[in-house]
Parts: C-alpha cells; structure tokens; sequence
C-alpha cells in the first residue's frame, strides 16, 4: 500500500510538470507565425507525452523485457527522432538569430546539438542492439 501511495504522489507530480509543458507547447504552436516554431512545438508536445506514458507504464509495470519488445522500440525510436528533428530546426532557426548576440551563444547551441545527436544515437544503439 505504501508503495503504491508513492507511486501515485510520483505521477501526479510529474503529471502537473507534463501539463504545464504540454500547455505552454501547444500554446506556443497556436501563437506561432513561423512554420519551424509550429514543427518545433508540436514535435516537443508528442515527445512529452510519449515519455510520459511511458513513465507511467513503468512506474506501475516495472517490467524492463519490455523494453526490447518492438512496439515499444519503435515508438520510443520515434520519439528519439522527433527529439532530433526538434533540436535540429531549433538549432537552425537560433544560430543565425539576433538572439544569438552574445559571443558564447552559438558555441554553446552547437555543443548542445552535438551531445543531443550523441545521446539520441546512443539510446537507438542501446536500443536496437540484439
């Protein structure tokens, strides 16, 4: 019993973090003149929610052999792909900004982008490897 009251105090806290996410992402997407701002939006409210049902799945049914089961290595690939496809047209949009002004911007977004290609590859490897 005392677990699962920490199981649901878990979830419910994250659960206030998704929604807060997911609303401020879908209004950003709605108040979005540009076509990268929507793409980037919406990409980020599925990856949200994708890592949230998965949260919950897990939280509740920690079997871990499902992690090599094929719906869930393609659905967690695909969120891995919207993650790269997002910080990519991020990443393209931000560099030539004027938002990039301070010196340090452009070396410290392509760093990110750099180590956020190195960690999504790694996880698919992880992921796929037999």
């Amino acid at each position: 019993m005392k677990i699962n009251a920490l199981k649901l105090w878990f979830l419910s806290t994250v659960t206030l973090l998704v929604v807060a996410l997911t609303m401020r992402m879908v209004w950003e997407a709605l108040t979005a003149y540009a076509i990268g701002t929507i793409i980037i939006s919406t990409l980020l409210v599925l990856i949200i929610l994708g890592v949230y049902s998965a949260t919950i799945y897990f939280t509740f049914n920690p079997d871990f052999k499902k992690l090599k089961s094929p719906p869930f290595r393609i659905g967690f690939s695909a969120i891995l792909i919207a993650a790269l496809i997002a910080g990519s047209v991020h990443a393209y949009r931000f560099i030539p900004s004027p938002e990039a002004n301070i010196p340090i911007s452009i070396p410290m977004a392509l760093l990110l982008l750099a180590a956020e290609y190195s960690i999504c590859v790694l996880l698919i490897y992880l992921l796929w490897r037999k």
